[in-house]
């Protein structure tokens, strides 16, 4: 939920462990898993991010490569063989199952380069990889991922045609529930309305906005 999780949030999750309770969840017995998952997920601290009026700067944490990717495919409703998805991940230096070490893909006390923030999934984000990651989104909007992942954004196009507006305000709350900044959507509406207009244009103004958006340092960062 967040890298940088307060002592507080810490300990409310220790204690779902330790009484096996959360809320409604958990049989009451020590370490029950359904307990410590309900506590991490719903606790208010990782809930604030809900709202953008009351989230936290320090909150969130960078999508690592692999749920980057399988977001994004869920998102729009890919169909896939895993194959692409697989060969993407491993470019952005997260191999599924293969984890290099007990510490999984990053060291847990990895800190974030000029800041005094814990950032673990900062670790595979390099100059290499930050571009690696584009390319993918690229791939996945304008090319194909291998032809075993499909993808169809057609909806997407229907509602370029019909109000780019309606267009943004559809992928904010499907990728961003809501919380896009108003400077970044003013940017990919004057860029949206600079792909020409026309009937078979409308694809392609679809394309242009999901592809600003799933590329963005906003949709990057999961709160």
């Amino acid at each position: 939920m967040t890298s940088n999780p307060s002592p507080a949030y810490i300990s409310r999750v220790a204690s779902a462990f330790a009484s096996g309770r959360f809320s409604s969840f958990g049989s009451g017995q020590r370490g029950d898993m359904k307990a410590v998952i309900a506590a991490v997920l719903l606790d208010p601290e990782a809930r604030r991010g809900d709202d953008p009026n009351t989230a936290v700067a320090i909150d969130g944490h960078l999508r690592e490569p692999i749920l980057y990717i399988a977001n994004l495919l869920r998102a729009f409703g890919a169909t896939s063989d895993g194959l692409g998805p697989v060969y993407s991940a491993s470019n952005l230096g997260e191999s599924p199952l293969r984890s290099p070490s007990v510490f999984n893909f990053f060291p847990p006390n990895y800190q974030i380069p000029g800041s005094p923030l814990l950032g673990p999934e900062f670790n595979l984000l390099t100059t290499a990889t930050s571009l690696v990651r584009i390319n993918f989104v690229n791939s996945y909007v304008y090319g194909s991922l291998g032809g075993g992942t499909m993808v169809d954004f057609s909806p997407y196009a229907t509602l370029a045609g019909t109000d780019v507006n309606q267009l943004v305000t559809a992928l904010d709350t499907l990728m961003l529930h809501g919380s896009m900044s108003a400077s970044a959507r003013a940017s990919i509406l004057a860029a949206v309305n600079a792909v020409p207009a026309g009937t078979n244009q409308n694809l392609n103004r679809a394309k242009a906005a999901i592809y600003l958006v799933a590329s963005s340092s906003q949709y990057q960062i999961e709160y």
